[in-house]
């Protein structure tokens, strides 16, 4: 009789016949340990995910489901997102991101002008001016209020982590006047990646805007949410009250913040602090199978792992049923294609929903809260799918035969949980 694993339990065995397999051996899921400052590379896009082109879209929930009518959520009187005035420059392909070590608040927002005379005080590598703005976003019924940045696409995006900055799509999706939402906030709101949501300016102003990109904004986050200047004067934006800047590598952060506060007539002056490097592992007599790695924390609900580490452990497969590429550890890999070679060959492929596939390698915390701990599918030991029938928390819907070949493959079923996840199977056992 298959006994069920705890939620951190992962066994090895030496063939899917559990009866006769070797006994239980119990993984923690990680701990987390500091390892120092980040200078590494880091793997661009593992934390960040892009709506395509307005022209090519349909709308994705989160986890890749399709939301049930986007357009009739919205309520009362509001102005869609401006179109651009004339064609914006072509987007870079690449840039290079820098550290920002500065916040200065002036005593003033900052015209133009001002952003010279800023740029011009020695010691400053990088410089963008952004407006502040409290807001609030609204979409599929849910509300928050937030902290919109309005940001000039082209002057930000070095300051921003590696991961964004070198995604090119995010910035795409900016300068055509798309939102740019935390990882955090969009599963708390259950933003649709390529749908619609309303946003609020602090006095009342109202735009409809597509939701653009999910990404990370700032180590420790910036805002909650991103926009143009384009964008932000719809919302009340106008002269900069918050300067983000990177000083030269051999000069010194706080008396270059005083000689621009000077040069600028006043404000305050905040130090950056740079993120610190993480380390995770598994625990417990299987774990030497799961080689560390190391990573930032965006404070987000995401992070970006050691490129060494992502580039030996996750691999891209063509998943049966799906037909889509999936990346997943490569240990786990096999047994899920076993897995849904089963279910297919037992005719059951119609149980899963092949547009309800939510992810298997997604560097993240639980829920997407930076507050928890690290989820397994930041190991990529984790897959979810038939997203829509079996949100996290709901009564479950997935088939038990599904479940039952799942387990036999060495997978739990979060359906199982005190509080039940009907989408998400973790790796429990390793077939040797």
């Amino acid at each position: 009789m298959w006994t069920r694993l705890r939620r951190s339990g992962l066994r090895l065995v030496n063939s899917p016949r559990w009866r006769t397999a070797a006994a239980l051996v119990f993984v923690l899921p990680l701990l987390v340990s500091p390892l120092g400052t980040d200078t590494g590379e880091r793997v661009a896009a593992q934390t960040t995910a892009v709506a395509p082109p307005q022209a090519e879209f349909a709308p994705v929930g989160p986890g890749g489901v399709e939301p049930s009518d986007p357009a009739a959520q919205q309520q009362g009187t509001t102005a869609a997102a401006p179109e651009p005035d004339a064609p914006q420059p072509p987007v870079a392909d690449t840039v290079e991101p820098v550290q920002p070590q500065l916040l200065v608040r002036p005593a003033e927002p900052v015209q133009p002008d001002g952003l010279v005379t800023a740029l011009n005080v020695p010691g400053i590598r990088h410089l963008a001016g952004a407006v502040e703005l409290d807001g609030g976003i609204q979409a599929l019924g849910s509300a928050q209020q937030v902290k919109i940045l309005v940001v000039d696409p082209v002057a930000f995006r070095p300051l921003t982590p590696s991961s964004t900055a070198q995604t090119k799509g995010v910035w795409e999706r900016l300068t055509e006047g798309e939102l740019v939402v935390r990882h955090d906030i969009a599963h708390h709101l259950q933003l649709p990646l390529g749908g619609d949501a309303t946003v609020y300016g602090p006095s009342g102003e109202t735009l409809v805007l597509r939701v653009g990109a999910f990404a990370s904004n700032g180590a420790p986050p910036l805002a909650d949410a991103l926009v143009s200047w384009q964008v932000g004067a719809q919302l009340g934006a106008a002269a900069a009250n918050l300067l983000v800047i990177a000083v030269s590598d051999d000069t010194a952060a706080q008396a270059i913040g005083r000689q621009l506060v000077e040069a600028i007539g006043g404000g305050d002056v905040s130090p950056v602090q740079p993120p610190t490097e993480q380390r995770a592992r598994l625990v417990g007599v299987g774990a030497k199978q799961f080689q560390p790695f190391s990573y930032i924390d965006h404070g987000d609900g995401m992070i970006t792992i050691d490129p060494a580490w992502v580039r030996k452990w996750i691999v891209s497969a063509r998943l049966p049923i799906f037909g889509g590429v999936a990346r997943c550890h490569r240990v786990m890999m096999p047994q899920l294609i076993n897995a849904l070679r089963e279910v297919e060959a037992r005719g059951l492929a119609h149980l899963i929903d092949r547009g309800g596939y939510g992810g298997c390698w997604v560097p993240r915390h639980i829920l997407f809260d930076p507050n928890k701990p690290l989820s397994m599918h930041a190991w990529g030991l984790a897959v979810d799918f038939n997203v829509a029938t079996n949100q996290y928390g709901a009564r479950p819907t997935m088939d038990g035969r599904i479940v039952e070949i799942f387990q036999r493959w060495g997978f739990g079923w979060g359906g199982h949980w005190s509080t039940p996840d009907g989408m998400h199977f973790e790796l429990r056992a390793v077939i040797q």
